[in-house]
């Protein structure tokens, strides 16, 4: 669901087109001078105070920088400076995070959906992919393939290392908590994860259809690890 504080941000087209702009260049950028700008963004506050020499950044989560979709400010969520700049400014509320075009509402306390801004993420998104030739479609392994899938023991290896970053959580659409965590369950259940991600499920429609829970379910788990809407998912149940 979305909020009346993205609802009322979109209506400005200049405000779409600088949600555009921070996806465009930040999230997904395609040229190197984008990916040199891209890696020399810090924290406003981290960078002006004794802090930046010595970064303390809470490793239970992952660092997240958000840019003001106000104005041009960047600010990390770890350290609550996002907040900071929020008193300074406090009809500033809409925030992107760089790294997956997510957008976060401070007066909300939450990420939240707007159907302009996932269209915009999507765009870009694919504009990314094809810009290096990566493939954006999902594996469909073959036949050949197939007789191969019974002699793996696991499509994703267990890692014993300390450290590893986590799989990244579905966001919370404000009353999906409960619903996000039984996808997750089903997620990363061995034996229905490998199967899932081995693409066995054959639909009787040619074209994955939306009433098709376990299409449906197989599209979850591919995008895990990518900005996920459980309200498209939660339209099946």
């Amino acid at each position: 669901m979305t909020c009346k504080h993205a609802d009322n941000f979109f209506i400005q087209k200049t405000n779409v087109i600088a949600y555009k702009t921070i996806v465009n260049y930040m999230t997904f950028p395609r040229s190197e001078k984008s990916f040199a700008h891209k890696a020399s963004i810090a924290c406003t506050f981290c960078t002006n105070s004794a802090e930046s020499e010595k970064p303390k950044i809470d490793r239970s989560r992952p660092y997240c920088l958000l840019a003001c979709a106000h104005c041009i400010h960047f600010s990390c969520w770890n350290k609550h400076h996002i907040d900071h700049h929020r008193q300074d400014h406090p009809e500033h509320v809409l925030y992107v995070c760089l790294e997956r075009g997510e957008l976060f509402c401070t007066t909300c306390a939450d990420f939240v959906y707007h159907p302009i801004a996932e269209q915009a993420h999507q765009v870009a998104q694919r504009l990314y992919l094809t810009q290096f030739g990566l493939c954006s479609q999902h594996w469909r392994p073959s036949f050949e393939e197939l007789k191969l899938l019974p002699h793996i023991t696991s499509v994703i290896p267990l890692s014993t290392k300390l450290g590893n970053r986590p799989t990244r959580g579905l966001i919370n659409m404000g009353n999906t908590c409960f619903l996000n965590v039984v996808i997750q369950a089903l997620t990363h259940t061995p034996v229905l994860r490998d199967y899932l991600l081995a693409d066995l499920h054959r639909c009787n429609n040619p074209v994955r259809s939306r009433n098709c829970l376990a299409c449906e379910m197989i599209r979850v788990t591919q995008e895990v690890r990518n900005m996920y809407i459980p309200q498209l998912f939660s339209e099946q149940l």
